[in-house]
């Protein structure tokens, strides 16, 4: 993909650059000063992560038969851009291989990584503001089931990808704003348990919707609460990575009550609208909390009993 077809969108942009007027598509080619780097720049990433792994002959041949059939392909569309004509041409067969996979059978996590509960934080932050700053840092244990999803779920329409992409990133900076403020106030991250999950995502519709639908939209009160006490004691990043990660919640709100409805739908074939299944999930959660369900009493965010010692005066 990145060999090839990477390769023919960068040479796509140029050919297209070359059509543009300097005057009359100024917008156009400022956007492409600064979107072309960054395209090479992916390029060069995966070159070298090829070079590196192409020293095993099977992984060698397997990269020579994919290469050589996309590069078949793209002649036969006429480039990426669907605008070159290559005489002769023919639509190539599609090598006969099985398909990628299995998924990992253990999600990934750095060896020095200390395991932790996610509804039994360490002591130190328990009790103050720098909760939230630890909450964030765990956000690295949503990356690897919402990559499961993106790669598993693969009869969605392509939007659907694009909004997961963008999550994606969004958790990602938002474990790394937690662990930059941790650092800052003197935390080393090996000496501080993080909760995460060996066993691989299986169930991708609920989890996506107990994402979406649960633990970000029950977590705006909370959030905000912390922005403003973070301001009012002069803590103006912590403030700050608060207010982000709220904007972005909103995001992913909105992604979920698009997506979530077509998931179940398609999926499960459960046609009940949005609000009858988040009404369903609440019911659940009352349950479990009645029966004293230790898993339903914090990790969505809207549980009574979580941070019970959580003083929002205490940085």
């Amino acid at each position: 993909w990145f060999l090839e077809v990477k390769k023919g969108i960068l040479d796509a942009m140029e050919r297209y650059l070359d059509a543009l007027d300097p005057i009359f598509d100024a917008p156009t080619l400022q956007l492409f000063e600064d979107i072309l780097p960054k395209k090479r720049q992916q390029l060069e990433w995966a070159k070298a992560l090829v070079h590196n792994a192409v020293k095993d002959a099977e992984v060698l041949e397997g990269v020579t038969r994919w290469r050589s059939y996309v590069r078949s392909y793209l002649l036969y569309l006429g480039g990426v851009d669907e605008r070159l004509e290559y005489p002769g041409a023919v639509k190539p067969d599609r090598p006969m291989v099985q398909a990628y996979g299995p998924l990992p059978v253990k999600c990934s996590k750095p060896d020095w990584a200390i395991k932790g509960d996610l509804g039994n934080p360490p002591k130190e932050f328990s009790d103050s503001l720098k909760i939230f700053m630890w909450h964030y840092a765990t956000e690295i244990q949503t990356l690897d089931p919402m990559s499961y999803l993106f790669y598993a779920v693969d009869d969605m329409p392509f939007e659907f990808y694009v909004d997961l992409s963008r999550h994606i990133w969004d958790e990602s900076r938002h474990h790394k704003m937690g662990v930059r403020r941790l650092q800052q106030m003197g935390y080393d991250l090996k000496d501080i348990p993080f909760p995460y999950t060996e066993d691989p995502m299986k169930n991708f519709e609920q989890f996506y919707f107990d994402l979406t639908m649960i633990a970000e939209s029950c977590s705006f009160t909370r959030k905000k609460k912390s922005m403003d006490a973070f301001y009012s004691k002069g803590d103006i990043l912590s403030g700050m990575t608060a207010e982000i990660d709220v904007v972005d919640e909103r995001s992913h709100v909105k992604f979920g009550k698009k997506w979530v409805p077509q998931l179940f739908q398609k999926r499960l074939g459960d046609d009940r609208s949005l609000a009858e299944i988040v009404r369903a999930k609440i019911e659940h959660i009352i349950i479990a909390n009645s029966l004293g369900d230790p898993g339903m009493s914090h990790g969505a965010f809207c549980g009574r009993t979580e941070m019970p010692n959580l003083n929002f005066d205490k940085l």
